[in-house]
């Protein structure tokens, strides 16, 4: 058990990503540029951002509409976000925050009709090596981001 342990922690520390400033600038700027190309619909500069196996992760906690799986190939991220974009809107407050020493997106959405979508969104990227996000993690659950402050709608 200890091998087999040890062995997970190697595969583990060789893709951990220590947030040094470099790598936060480097997160940000992605970050920044791809929820740019969304918001514009400028399809082709957001999947120039995405790395061939981009894989987008959601976290509902089974109270909120998120991907029972993960969702993978930048076609399919970028389709599933646009979906979502149309869905619920766009934000009607919004912050970038360091969380966990990276770069995140914290949001507020306007309640809509269907009550099982989000009012609240934490959003951060992962880069590859030759800087491409390789996943986007949304986390959507209001009990999980109890202790995150959201920005208050104007």
């Amino acid at each position: 058990m200890h091998h087999r342990a040890r062995a997970a922690m190697a595969a583990y520390d060789q893709a951990r990503c220590v947030p040094t400033r470099d790598v936060q600038a480097r997160t940000r700027a992605s970050l920044e540029a791809f929820l740019g190309a969304l918001v514009t619909g400028d399809v082709a500069a957001a999947e120039a951002l995405l790395a061939s196996d981009v894989r987008a992760l959601s976290d509902g906690g089974g109270k909120v509409r998120a991907a029972l799986v993960p969702i993978v190939g930048p076609q399919r991220v970028i389709l599933f976000l646009r979906r979502l974009m149309e869905m619920r809107g766009p934000p009607v407050a919004w912050e970038e925050r360091m969380l966990n020493g990276l770069p995140a997106v914290v949001a507020v959405f306007h309640p809509g009709a269907d009550p099982m979508l989000a009012l609240h969104m934490v959003l951060r990227v992962d880069l590859d090596s030759s800087g491409r996000i390789h996943a986007l993690h949304s986390v959507l659950v209001d009990r999980k981001l109890m202790g995150v402050r959201m920005p208050v709608p104007e």
